[in-house]
């Protein structure tokens, strides 16, 4: 009934996220075929839609427009004070920008996310999503860890693709790579290690092709 914005399965495999242009996100039970539905969220109707799990499955988190949320999806009610949660969906924190958000990411482990707006910021889960470190470049429409961890990527829109090292607990980053861009990247994916240390890291955009690699 409305257009499909976004489609994540949960990293076992047993949910599919789907959300629309209403702004509908729909948590369905990919092990069975009805497709139960075990929650459902409204979020930024009208809105582009970023859905993203973490590695572990605890977390997923939802961006569409100046609004994002974080869910637990483990949680089972705390004995009386709330009643048991069947769908074990619990929001965990909302954010409210002043501008839209255009890219989210999960570090490999799960602890941190990084939400970009007009800035992308480094959010601490386990400490309410605390900000922990911003980097200021602009327009950026992609972000993502290598799976080692060791490094944090973004790109974005006519500007550099920028690599840090992302292994220092520091404020600040320090920048390993950044080389310009002359076209919109949409996205960037890294690959797996082929040899210790070294990642594949590929990159997209309005070019039919990939941009580069």
């Amino acid at each position: 009934k409305s257009t499909v914005l976004a489609v994540e399965f949960s990293p076992n495999g047993k949910i599919i996220a789907v959300g629309n242009e209403s702004g509908l996100v729909t948590f369905f039970d990919a092990t069975s075929t009805a497709f139960v539905t075990l929650f459902e969220t409204v979020i930024g109707v009208g809105k582009d839609i970023t859905i993203q799990w973490s590695s572990s499955g605890r977390n997923v988190a939802i961006a569409s427009g100046s609004t994002f949320v974080l869910f637990d999806t483990i949680f089972c009610g705390k004995v009386g004070v709330h009643p048991a949660s069947s769908s074990r969906f619990l929001v965990r924190k909302v954010i409210q920008g002043g501008v839209n958000f255009t890219s989210l990411a999960f570090s490999p482990k799960g602890d941190y996310i990084a939400l970009t707006d007009d800035q992308t910021r480094i959010l601490n889960i386990k400490d309410d999503c605390s900000c922990v470190r911003v980097l200021d470049q602009q327009n950026v429409l992609s972000s993502g860890w290598s799976p080692d961890g060791a490094a944090f990527a973004l790109v974005g829109k006519r500007d550099n693709l920028s690599i840090y090292d992302s292994r220092s607990s520091s404020k600040e980053w320090k920048l390993l790579f950044s080389i310009a861009v002359s076209e919109t990247v949409l996205s960037l994916c890294w690959g797996p290690s082929v040899k210790k240390g070294l990642h594949y890291l590929a990159f997209a955009g309005e070019d039919t092709a990939p941009l580069g690699s």
